[in-house]
């Protein structure tokens, strides 16, 4: 089992030497997933690695608390903002560079994309001139999509994986930090 030690981490205040498990698979950009509050196993990626691996570097940490990293004594309030600090610090300590964060209820909360408040979602459709749910629309490079059958876990539910792992690979496909444009002609001037 792989491990990344760090020095300290907020989410285990006074502990030294802090040991977080990872899976890492794939070659390419890096694209980490951050689990939600049951841990990875109850909500896996295993569809999305498999799709996404060939071209890409799936890291997947178990936070401090979570699978085989170590224990928490209790959980703090503000734990989200202390699970950003310590993914910041596995990001370093492996040496990623400028991965794609992809986060599952909590752990999209830690990837720094706040709790949808109500009314949030309808003001998204409006600015980007969606009208119902099931339909996807543009403008620029923002993209709004719901999946009616996704539920909390549409990465992992039967009837919407195999669409999230489509969706998530045209998006790392068409990020600005996506991989490079394949060369063109060679210059004939």
């Amino acid at each position: 089992m792989p491990f990344v030690e760090l020095p300290a981490s907020l989410l285990a205040p006074g502990v030294t030497r802090v040991r977080v498990h990872y899976r890492d698979v794939g070659a390419g950009r890096p694209i980490l997933i951050l689990h939600g509050g049951w841990g990875y196993e109850v909500y896996p990626f295993d569809r999305q690695i498999a799709a996404l691996a060939p071209d890409h570097r799936m890291v997947i940490p178990d936070r401090t608390g979570y699978g085989g990293s170590g224990r928490l004594e209790r959980q703090e309030v503000d734990f989200p903002r202390r699970a950003a600090a310590e993914t910041l610090a596995v990001i370093a300590a492996l040496g990623l560079d400028r991965p794609v964060l992809w986060g599952h209820s909590d752990g999209a909360v830690i990837a720094r994309d706040p709790r949808t408040e109500p009314g949030e979602l309808d003001a998204l459709r409006a600015a980007l001139g969606q009208r119902g749910v099931g339909s996807a629309s543009r403008v620029g490079p923002a993209r709004f999509e719901i999946l009616a059958e996704g539920g909390h876990s549409p990465h992992s539910e039967r009837a919407t994986a195999d669409e999230v792992t489509r969706l998530a690979a045209a998006f790392v496909r068409g990020h600005p930090l996506g991989p490079p444009a394949p060369p063109g002609p060679p210059d004939q001037s």
